[in-house]
């Protein structure tokens, strides 16, 4: 059975990531290789071995399947990782100011009588 593993790490360490994983799965297809060889070799020497080198084929494409799994995956996280260097940085906006009403446009509270004074306009300063 097969799980889906998922951790993050900081973007710019994802090619080092990767390159572990791919190092490893070049390791695992030289193994994958050599187990053929002993199948041809078993091949090779006797008919009667047959039906090991069958067993040995039959592992190494098992081996293979993980292998090329696992490239599927780094191939997608890469893919993934030059998409987003593709993009141009992304910079925060700087903050709006909040607009600003000038203060004759304002009204006003008057805690004395505690009314509110609404704004003077060109028709109520004219009166």
């Amino acid at each position: 059975m097969r799980v889906r593993l998922q951790y993050s790490s900081d973007l710019e360490e994802t090619p080092s990531v990767m390159s572990k994983i791919l190092r490893t799965q070049a390791d695992n297809l030289k193994k994958a290789a050599l187990l053929l060889d002993k199948s041809l070799d078993l091949i090779d020497i006797d008919n009667k071995y047959i039906e090991s080198s069958l067993s040995l084929i039959d592992d190494v494409r098992k081996q293979m399947n993980d292998i090329d799994l696992m490239l599927n995956d780094c191939g997608g996280i890469l893919q993934g990782y030059v998409s987003v260097k593709k993009q141009p940085e992304i910079t925060q906006p700087p903050a709006q100011q909040p607009a600003t009403v000038p203060q004759s446009t304002r009204g006003s509270w008057n805690p004395e009588t505690k009314t509110y004074n609404p704004p003077k306009t060109d028709e109520t300063e004219s009166e």
